[in-house]
């Protein structure tokens, strides 16, 4: 055999010898090499140093900043479930509900058979100075298709943008079928957090609060001033769905509510304890109050009703709060998020701490199980109230001294779609020849529906199809009570709503008539 031919032979031997000898060298220098990122790791950040070994050698690409933000929220999921992280891009949104102002074109809109609908423009809003009018459908913005099944409310928003007001383009379909495209310049709109303030009879008002925010107080202070030149001598305070808010914004509405200089809650954080007192004269600190709380009723909420309760200043309907006792601060982080840290607990008069167990759930479990109904299993030493002593419970939110365990919000009521959609039509259609009321007190003294409005009211009624029978009535007269608030909304907004409705709120009912009897008023 040749020598040339005993070569052939021997390379291949040869090449995996090489083979062999660079994976066996390789091996060594990775292994030199993690020894020492394993040896700097004891030495530096761990967090730094996990971020380089993934930012090195994940398969995938990573997300910017991804890790810091994991790493994070993370860390959260092990704290309180309202210790949160909140990116940048969700911090507006979040804030402007405590600011009491948001950008916005100020559209209040409802959804029917896959069209949405205009229900209210805002007073001096961007939509309602652009001729945006109730009852009108929205089609498209920015030539994009809006319907019930599209994530109307998101689409808009994204039109609207955030940097600089720009104009969009509406196309709008008017109840008479005609079609307008407005162009309408977004705006910052201030906003009352109340939702409502009317005379429910010739004595007793309601203001339903939907969050405590910057504006809160003094808008609670109008609100009471507004109502005794009207005869106010009983109050509904009305925080069902309510989440919370700032502090202050609470303490100055239970403040006008409570004579004396009392303490009205305190606060332990790491620097010690810390009391809010009463002392600034109030507008309604005296007759008889009621406050509507529900498992919605969160933090600011509670505090309220809780205070209200521990001074046996007025009694609490519905059912029991959602159980929050704890204080957030929000504090700004370089990249643009921010994050809002549990930084003290708070305790009402009677001394109790009303915050929940969170221990052993998650934050899903947590905000998804609550319950509303007494619950004779949870055994909390109890507190008493500072007047009548009677016996309030820790751990466990807010109990109402009156359960209504058929509740719905006055929100909630006229959810008839059929009902709003025919009233919107009927009322334009007929808007010359029905009566135009200048004073909401003046329509609820004589507004009569049609007889032709009722007419229709009851075709609807009957062509509702069996597949959404939960929205037919039996009661001819409860229909027609639905369109009578429908009417009212329209010409005086929520208020008009809460003054033809609040009959059919099981909760608000029971409180109107426990005041009366209170008053000894008939």
């Amino acid at each position: 055999m040749s020598t040339s031919r005993k070569s052939i032979y021997w390379l291949p031997t040869i090449a995996a010898l090489f083979l062999a000898l660079g994976l066996a060298i390789g091996f060594f220098l990775a292994r030199r090499e993690s020894k020492g990122q394993k040896n700097a790791a004891n030495t530096s950040n761990p967090l730094m140093y996990l971020s380089s070994l993934l930012e090195s050698y994940y398969v995938d690409p990573l997300p910017p900043d991804s890790i810091y933000r994991y790493s994070v929220e993370g860390l959260l999921t092990h704290l309180d479930p309202h210790t949160v992280y909140i990116p940048a891009s969700e911090l507006q949104a979040m804030n402007e509900p405590l600011s009491g102002n948001f950008f916005g074109l100020g559209i209040n809109f409802f959804s029917f058979q896959d069209t949405l609908y205009v229900r209210t423009t805002m007073p001096e809003s961007p939509a309602q100075k652009g001729g945006i009018l109730p009852g009108d459908q929205l089609i498209e913005i920015n030539q994009i298709a809006l319907h019930a099944n599209t994530n109307a409310d998101s689409i808009i928003k994204h039109c609207l943008g955030r940097t600089k007001p720009e104009y969009v383009t509406l196309t709008i379909r008017r109840p008479t079928g005609s079609m307008q495209a407005i162009r309408i310049l977004p705006e910052k709109i201030t906003r009352s957090s109340l939702s409502a303030t009317v005379m429910l009879d010739a004595h007793c008002g309601y203001i339903a609060i939907e969050t405590f925010s910057e504006t809160t107080a003094d808008d609670f202070h109008n609100a009471v001033k507004q109502l005794k030149q009207q005869g106010l001598q009983q109050l509904v305070v009305d925080v069902r769905g309510n989440p919370g808010g700032y502090m202050d914004a609470v303490a100055q509405i239970a403040d006008e509510l409570i004579g004396g200089s009392d303490t009205l809650f305190y606060t332990r954080d790491k620097m010690g304890k810390q009391a809010l007192m009463a002392g600034q004269p109030g507008l309604f600190e005296s007759g008889p109050l009621a406050i509507l709380i529900d498992e919605e009723s969160a933090s600011a909420s509670e505090i309220l009703a809780g205070v209200i309760q521990d001074y046996d200043r007025g009694r609490i309907y519905g059912n029991r709060s959602f159980g929050k006792g704890l204080v957030q601060e929000q504090f700004d982080l370089p990249n643009g998020d921010a994050i809002r840290i549990t930084t003290a607990r708070y305790y009402l008069p009677s001394g109790r701490f009303i915050q929940r167990d969170y221990n052993n759930l998650s934050h899903t479990d947590y905000f998804e199980q609550i319950e509303t109904l007494p619950n004779d299993s949870l055994h909390a030493p109890p507190s008493y109230t500072r007047r009548l002593h009677r016996k309030v419970w820790s751990g466990r939110g807010i109990e109402p001294d009156v359960y209504i365990n058929n509740y719905e919000r006055i929100e909630d009521i006229p959810e008839n779609p059929f009902v709003r959609k025919t009233v919107y039509s009927l009322y334009y259609r007929d808007k010359k020849n029905i009566p135009q009321f200048t004073s909401l007190a003046a329509m609820q003294l004589s507004a009569r529906l049609p007889d032709s409005w009722k007419q229709t009211l009851a075709q609807i009624n009957g062509q509702i199809p069996d597949s959404m029978r939960y929205w037919r009535s039996t009661k001819t007269a409860y229909l027609e009570q639905l369109a009578l608030a429908e009417w009212a909304h329209i010409c005086f907004g929520t208020n008009g709503q809460v003054a033809f409705s609040w009959p059919h709120d099981a909760t608000l009912r029971e409180a109107q008539q426990g005041l009366k009897q209170y008053h000894g008023i008939r």
